[in-house]
């Protein structure tokens, strides 16, 4: 909005030019009438970040001139939520990743496409670029890999990024019952082998919350269990692989072999 004078009194019927002089924006009126003393225009800012100049010139006499300056502030992405979560190795995260982008406004830039890797870390993504919806949001799903350890994934739009931190580690074992037997050479010890594993600790969240899937949720149920006898002889009736109950329970029974000892 300008103002346009005549001798100090407010101008009437004055055209005034518009041009964008620097920087990426575009004007809704390349030129506009004078009333009342006034003349206006409306500025779209481009996306491009920096100094915009927007000059408005008296047809009349063009060395009446006012220059706007304004500046565009780069998109920023931010983190929503999946952030810090600890999973089961093989199974799908329970979170998706979810980020947030804003324009250099501060107003949700939806349709803009983020870009997802792994940095580092046993993990995969069930994608590797995504739009934002009309509320700036976008998320994707992820699995742990086959290995332990900590994982980085970033997300990054418009120059802008964030990174996510996981952590991939293996189930929890224990024994239940079974251990420091003893019986004959060649006799089946009298209790069986039971052991319990249980979900890592500090991993809160269980249930996956989302639709896409490239591997199994963390369960307790199911799970293989790898038994070795490592010395002293003997078989496991079971053989060297059970699988977990819904409480996360593998059984076996172990007969000793023919020899003393442990």
């Amino acid at each position: 909005l300008v103002s346009v004078l005549d001798n100090n009194a407010q101008a009437n019927g004055v055209t005034v030019n518009w041009a964008v002089t620097s920087g990426t924006a575009t004007l809704l009126h390349a030129t506009s009438v004078v009333a009342g003393g006034q003349a206006a225009n409306t500025v779209t800012l481009g996306a491009t970040p920096g100094q915009v100049a927007i000059t408005a010139t008296r047809v009349d006499d063009p060395t009446k001139f006012v220059t706007f300056h304004e500046t565009i502030t780069a998109p920023m992405l931010s983190i929503v939520s999946g952030n810090n979560q600890i999973g089961v190795v093989g199974a799908d995260a329970a979170l998706p990743l979810v980020v947030h982008l804003v324009d250099g406004s501060g107003h949700p830039f939806a349709g803009q496409m983020v870009n997802w890797q792994v940095v580092s870390g046993p993990a995969s993504l069930t994608g590797a670029s995504l739009p934002t919806d009309a509320s700036g949001n976008t998320s994707i799903d992820f699995a742990y890999g086959t290995s332990t350890g900590a994982v980085l994934i970033r997300a990054s739009a418009s120059g802008s990024s964030v990174d996510f931190n996981e952590s991939a580690q293996s189930y929890q074992v224990k024994i239940l019952k079974g251990n420091d037997q003893t019986a004959s050479p060649g006799q089946p010890l009298p209790l069986d082998f039971q052991v319990q594993i249980a979900f890592p600790v500090g991993m809160t969240t269980f249930a996956r919350t989302h639709a896409v899937h490239t591997h199994a949720a963390a369960t307790l149920a199911g799970v293989s269990i790898q038994w070795n006898v490592v010395a002293g002889g003997g078989r496991l009736s079971q053989g060297n692989t059970t699988l977990t109950d819904s409480n996360g329970i593998a059984t076996n029974h172990y007969t000793l072999g023919t020899g003393t000892g442990l």
